[in-house]
């Protein structure tokens, strides 16, 4: 794989936001990548003297297309790569395995998170970062609940796990309930993309609630929709996680009976 242009330098931090993270504004880029802004709006000055960058009529950064291609094939290279390199496990070391991959997390990224009662709590972009970690190990199953699906880096990953055997079912709202014509028109391209990946895609425009659970090991409840402001931590986010075995029972029979229910099948 050939780096694209910039590639690991601020620059490159700040491309590589708008084109797989999807933050389109100075604002995001900012709470993405905790840089102080004058750093970016320099950068992005620089960009666009370059005529790599430049800003739309709606006021959002756009990349000159041949740079936006080599960052957005890197970064799927990268990301293909990384959910490639898992090894099958049996069946009966699965939960395991899962909970032995938390702990790991949690010894990386905070030490004073306790796992005494098998549920914990998260915020901001720790819990963006343990639901895309998490989403990336799986292997088996995925079930999402949530009512605004857009593009995203968690709604990359998710469209990659077919090709890892991973069964994937979303339950969420359909386009048509966005009122501005422009996000209507980017989810239903969002919500196709996902569908020909391999998700299997349901609409049911009451939902409210935002849930995964993997594996049927671990359950994720929290505030975060599956949107670049949310993902990228713009706005605060939080939630729960379980794998305690009563906890995850009762969201399973929850899940169910939303599965059983009046559903329009997408595809």
């Amino acid at each position: 794989m050939v780096e694209p242009k910039y590639w690991g330098t601020i620059k490159g931090k700040i491309l590589n936001a708008i084109v797989n993270e999807f933050c389109d504004f100075e604002d995001a880029i900012m709470y993405q990548l905790h840089l102080p802004m004058e750093i970016i709006k320099q950068a992005i000055v620089e960009l666009k003297q370059s005529g790599e960058l430049s800003y739309t009529d709606e006021g959002t950064l756009w990349v000159k297309y041949p740079l936006y291609k080599s960052y957005e094939s890197f970064d799927l290279d990268l990301l293909s790569e990384e959910m490639s390199r898992k090894i099958p496990l049996a069946m009966d070391t699965k939960k395991l395995d899962t909970i032995e991959w938390i702990y790991q997390w949690k010894e990386n990224n905070d030490d004073t998170i306790t796992l005494a009662n098998e549920h914990f709590y998260l915020e901001g972009n720790m819990l963006t970062e343990f639901t895309n970690g998490l989403l990336k190990f799986s292997r088996e199953n995925v079930i999402v609940v949530n009512p605004f699906v857009d593009v995203c880096s968690t709604m990359r990953i998710l469209s990659l796990l077919h090709m890892n055997g991973v069964e994937t079912h979303m339950v969420t709202r359909s386009p048509e309930t966005e009122s501005n014509k422009y996000y209507r028109e980017r989810k239903t391209t969002c919500h196709k993309s996902l569908i020909e990946s391999g998700v299997n895609l349901f609409y049911n425009d009451f939902i409210h609630a935002k849930m995964m659970l993997i594996d049927d090991v671990v359950a994720i409840n929290s505030s975060m929709n599956l949107i670049s402001t949310s993902v990228g931590a713009q706005s605060w986010e939080s939630g729960l996680i379980t794998y305690d075995e009563s906890v995850l029972n009762s969201i399973k029979k929850s899940i169910q009976n939303l599965m059983s229910s009046n559903l329009t099948k997408t595809a």
